[in-house]
């Protein structure tokens, strides 16, 4: 059976609005055999639920491939991004939280408190920093002839 799985779900929307991303998780753990009404799918999506449909469908597609009975997907209370532009650094924040927060022994509780103390506007900003200096270094490793690998 699977731990964890973490995806970015995007709406691939044909309306002039352009995608965006949002993080579907999974934990069976988080949700027992016989839990009423838990489910071990959840979506965390940083403009407001958005991406639902998407999210849905990905989970009905990967729950059999899985090995989990339920495909119904909770939505998780996630903080806002401010510009409309950061969604893939919202997923990147929050991924890093919803697994910090399982690893640790915790379930979907402890994960949505987790995403919300770290799915700031700075800690998205902090993101692309991390980003743009891991790929910087990259770059002029690649520049040198030398490996980072």
């Amino acid at each position: 059976m699977t731990h964890q799985l973490f995806t970015s779900t995007n709406t691939l929307n044909k309306t002039p609005d352009p995608p965006s991303r949002s993080l579907l998780a999974l934990h069976p753990a988080s949700a027992p055999p016989g839990a009423p009404g838990a489910t071990p799918w959840r979506h965390y999506c940083s403009l407001g639920g958005g991406n639902e449909r998407a999210a849905a469908r990905l989970a009905a597609a990967l729950a059999p491939l899985v090995r989990v009975s339920t495909s119904r997907v909770a939505a998780a209370p996630t903080p806002s991004q401010t510009n409309g532009a950061d969604c893939g650094l919202h997923v990147l924040v929050a991924a890093g939280a919803v697994a910090g927060a399982l690893a640790a022994g915790g379930r979907w509780g402890e994960a949505d408190a987790a995403v919300a103390a770290a799915g700031t506007a700075a800690a998205a900003a902090a993101e692309r920093l991390r980003l743009r200096e891991s790929l910087l270094a990259a770059w002029r490793g690649a520049g040198s002839g030398q490996s980072n690998n």
